[in-house]
Formats: structure tokens, sequence, C-alpha cells
């Protein structure tokens, strides 16, 4: 159990962030198999989505100091999530953060760590909440 590191997810991600908009939109580099297929796709930037980011900044920086700062985006179904998620993974990463990524499969749920703080970007799988093994994980 633990972390694993995905060298061709690692990869992707390096290339995601050296992509740059065009026309308002962003196209992410070919992605390797074993990438959620809520990442794969070309997104149009929306304006609502550089408004919801200065919110969520804004958010943060009002968080105490000292305290663990994260968010986390839920909403209904087909709502746009895993969109913005994609628009969000590019700008941390060209800022350098740690992104975490939870998505659901089959039975139960996934979890990649995408680390942009190094040299090299580094994308770990983790283990994640509770999968139906007949065993509690």
């Amino acid at each position: 159990a633990g972390a694993v590191v995905d060298e061709a997810l690692s990869r992707w991600a390096k290339l995601l962030v050296q992509k740059r908009e065009q026309d308002r939109c962003l196209h992410p580099p070919k992605p390797p198999d074993n990438l959620p297929t809520t990442l794969c796709n070309s997104l149009y930037i929306r304006p609502s989505y550089k408004k919801l980011l200065k919110l969520l900044r804004q958010l943060m920086r009002g968080a105490k100091a000292g305290s663990r700062k994260g968010l986390i985006v839920t909403g209904t179904p087909g709502i746009g999530k895993s969109v913005f998620a994609l628009f969000l993974l590019w700008i941390l990463g060209q800022e350098e953060q740690i992104v975490y990524y939870d998505y659901p499969v089959l039975l139960g749920r996934n979890r990649l760590k995408f680390d942009f703080t190094g040299t090299e970007v580094v994308v770990q799988r983790l283990d994640a909440s509770v999968r139906y093994d007949g065993e509690h994980t």
C-alpha cells in the first residue's frame, strides 16, 4: 500500500503546465492510457472559471495563518467540476503547487497527487477512500 509514482502521468503533467491558452481554449497533451477520462478533453476557458479562481484565492488568503489550506470542489453531475479541475490543475501546476485529484472508479475512488514543487513534476497514485475487495483498506 502507499503511494506509487506514475511516470506516464508525471510526463503528461509536465507537458500540461507548459501549454498556453489559445483563443480562450486549453488543449492538453495526448494523455496516457491510465489518465482519468475527465482530464483528457480540450476545454473552453469560461470567464466564470477565472472569476471562481479569484474567489477561491480570496478564500485561501482568508484562512487562518498556520492552518492547513485546501479546497474540495463538489456539485451535481454534469455541472463542469471535472473541466474546472483540469483548469485548476493547469493553473496550480504553473504556480508550482501540490494538487490532489480524487475521482470515481467502478468500485471506489482513486486519488492522484500532482507535485509541481520540485525540478521534476511527480504524480503519485495514492491509496484512496474505501474500495470494496471484501475488506476495508
